[in-house]
C-alpha cells in the first residue's frame, strides 16, 4: 500500500525542526512509519518524530514523489547549500521540557583540577599517577 508520512525532520539548528510529508510504500502503517523514521534526517531519537501517516491513492502517492524529489531541503549536502537554496522553510521550536532532559545528564559533570591544572581525564590520571597502595591505611 501507498502512504502519505509527515514526519519532523531535523538539521536546521539547535532544538528547532521542520515538517515535512514523505511518500512511502509499506504493507502496513506501522511499517511505513518505522521506514518513515529510519529516513536521513528525521528526528529518529524523538518519540512524537512521526506525526501522522495515511493511506494515499496513486495519483496522490506520484503527486508527493515529484514533490520530494523537487524539494531543495532533501537533496542538500551542506549547511551552506541549505542555507541559500531552502528560504521557505517554516521552523518549530522544541519544547523546553525535552531540552531539560539533556541539561540533567551533564550537570553531575565537573570539572577536576590539580592545583590550576584542568585533569581531562581524571579516573585516568589518578590510576595512571597514584597507587592504590599510597592511600591504604
Amino acid at each position: 500500500m501507498m502512504y502519505e508520512v509527515e514526519a519532523k525532520f531535523g538539521h536546521v539548528g539547535k532544538s528547532r525542526y521542520i515538517i515535512k510529508t514523505v511518500p512511502v510504500i509499506a504493507s502496513s502503517g506501522i511499517e511505513a512509519a518505522a521506514a518513515a523514521r529510519n529516513m536521513p534526517r528525521v528526528k529518529h531519537h524523538h518519540p512524537d518524530a512521526i506525526r501522522q501517516v495515511r493511506v494515499v491513492d496513486a495519483p496522490r502517492y506520484w503527486e508527493l514523489v515529484q514533490i520530494h524529489e523537487e524539494d531543495p531541503y532533501f537533496h542538500c549536502r551542506s549547511i551552506q547549500e541549505q542555507r541559500a537554496l531552502c528560504t521557505e522553510l517554516e521552523f518549530y521550536q522544541e519544547h523546553s521540557a525535552e531540552r531539560t532532559d539533556y541539561q540533567k545528564r551533564d550537570a553531575g559533570k565537573r570539572d577536576f583540577y590539580i592545583g590550576k591544572q584542568l585533569i581531562r581525564h581524571p579516573r585516568r590520571y589518578m590510576n595512571k599517577y597514584y597507587d592504590s597502595e599510597d592511600y591504604a591505611a
